[in-house]
């Protein structure tokens, strides 16, 4: 028999981080707490806020690392801090392991409501779209670019948020 508990989900708001899309889906299965008494998750997202030391003091606690792409060093310390941390990159697992934090992988995934019907593949104007952020000169610009040579690239000015 499977026990569900409620948690405590807790991050930096903006309206379009992953949190957002858990809550929703977490309160939705009625496993979103009343109280900060039972488990904390804690979500990184964009803003830069973390629970207190008082909100996490005698309770099981967990964190889901969104951005370890972004950078390590600092996401690996505060991970230190929860009992349980979750990392939407696969390969983030290894180096928090080897500093002694108990990680495991959590992909990224879409909410259905973000997923629209859409024409066939050979219909649409794009034949890639890129959602985040991809500044001049970063690896990621660069892919798009290479992309670019061949494929139809969706235009990016900057930072695209999901439901653009």
């Amino acid at each position: 028999m499977t026990v569900r508990q409620a948690i405590e989900i807790a991050y930096g708001h903006e309206s379009h981080t992953t949190a957002v899309h858990l809550e929703r889906a977490a309160a939705a299965a009625g496993l979103v707490a009343d109280s900060p008494a039972g488990p904390l998750l804690w979500v990184e997202s964009g803003q830069p806020w973390l629970p207190s030391l008082d909100a996490m003091a005698g309770r099981t606690t967990a964190a889901w690392i969104i951005d370890t792409h972004r950078g390590i060093g600092w996401r690996r310390r505060v991970a230190q801090a929860f009992d349980l941390v979750f990392v939407a990159q696969r390969d983030a697992v290894a180096p928090m392991l080897a500093a002694g934090v108990p990680a495991r992988w959590l992909p990224l995934a879409a909410p259905a409501d973000l997923v629209v019907d859409a024409p066939p593949l050979p219909e649409r104007p794009y034949d890639v779209a890129f959602v985040g952020q991809a500044p001049p000169g970063s690896l990621r610009a660069a892919v798009l670019e290479a992309l670019a040579v061949r494929h139809r690239v969706a235009p990016r000015d900057g930072f695209v948020t999901p439901p653009r």
